[in-house]
């Protein structure tokens, strides 16, 4: 989803998005009752425990980047469900950022970028422009959503164009 997410940045092609979103609507499927998530989903079968996954390797842990998608679909969308449920993926690996801090990075560097979060949607014929902006440098908590004649269904978008005019909403 995170993936997903940024292709629809980079492109402003729905269909991105609409993927996106889609999986993070599966996510509950998959939720602990304590916060964060488990590695497979409730229709699992034939697991004596289902297992859960938080520490990073080299790659993130799926818990984080759930907690992740979860934030940025939340900006993209204003679900404050969703927002909520990053945000208690992201707590419930309190014990561990404070005793073990590099094997929890990512939450660490989610958290961080929830800590600042903005929605910045850019619409009108010469969007690349502004959006150079925003990609010349690592902007983490902050969603990109770009159309070049304002019609959209991605509630960040909805009335922001103008005639034509190229323009940027923060």
């Amino acid at each position: 989803a995170v993936g997903l997410f940024t292709l629809f940045a980079a492109t402003g092609e729905q269909r991105w998005y609409d993927e996106a979103t889609g999986l993070v609507e599966r996510l509950g499927a998959f939720a602990r009752p304590d916060g964060g998530f488990y590695a497979t989903s409730e229709n699992s079968s034939g697991l004596v425990k289902r297992p859960t996954d938080i520490t990073d390797n080299p790659l993130p842990s799926g818990n984080a980047l759930a907690a992740e998608a979860l934030l940025i679909a939340s900006l993209y969308t204003g679900n404050s469900d969703w927002r909520a449920a990053s945000e208690s993926a992201l707590a419930s690996v309190g014990l561990m950022a404070d005793r073990y801090p590099s094997m929890v990075a990512h939450h660490l560097a989610v958290a961080h970028a929830a800590s600042d979060t903005k929605e910045l949607a850019i619409v009108g014929p010469e969007w690349r422009d502004l959006a150079t902006v925003y990609w010349s440098r690592y902007r983490p908590g902050v969603a990109l959503a770009i159309s070049e004649d304002g019609t959209s269904e991605i509630p960040l978008l909805e009335g922001r164009a103008d005639d034509g005019k190229t323009l940027a909403f923060v």
